[in-house]
């Protein structure tokens, strides 16, 4: 016969999508957190944490949870591309831009094209400038400069900001 944690998850499954229809998020949430505990792979478990957070961050604007949750995604799986949008948004609505620039960061390791790279790394530097970290700013426009050497904004910045120091 099916093992325990089988019929135990495809009740919770059941549970789940009862509980959507009806639009009861917290149970939702409990039958997610149920399946996050009894998933088989790391696959499966990355699938029902991406849920358990967006019900979390969504439904039940607990947007503590729904950032540790997808940290916990982070950990099965470092460049999961929901994940990371999720905590782009999350943090920049937060303004929690130490944390942001964590995930730009996370994104620039990942990215496939040296645009998304330069994209990235802009936003990096102007959060560092904002944070008052000109040295730092420095490093990251150096860095832009590094994948497009005539890369207009990122020279003029360290034109600027060398003169600043």
């Amino acid at each position: 016969g099916a093992s325990a944690n089988t019929v135990g998850r495809s009740a919770h499954l059941e549970a789940s999508g009862r509980a959507e229809l009806h639009g009861d998020w917290a149970a939702v949430a409990t039958a997610e957190e149920a399946l996050v505990a009894l998933a088989e792979s790391p696959q499966e478990r990355v699938h029902h944490l991406v849920k358990l957070a967006a019900v979390q961050s969504k439904q039940l604007a607990d947007l503590d949870a729904a950032v540790a949750l997808y940290h916990d995604v982070l950990a099965l799986e470092p460049a999961h591309p929901h994940a990371l949008d999720a905590l782009e948004e999350l943090h920049t609505y937060r303004e929690e831009w130490v944390e942001l620039i964590d995930i730009l960061e996370r994104r620039i390791a990942a990215a496939k094209s040296d645009g998304r790279r330069v994209q990235w790394l802009l936003t990096i530097a102007e959060l560092t400038e904002r944070l008052g970290d000109v040295e730092g700013a420095l490093e990251v426009y150096r860095r832009v400069l590094a994948i497009d050497p005539k890369h207009a904004q990122a020279r003029d910045a360290v034109k600027l900001l060398d003169e600043l120091r």
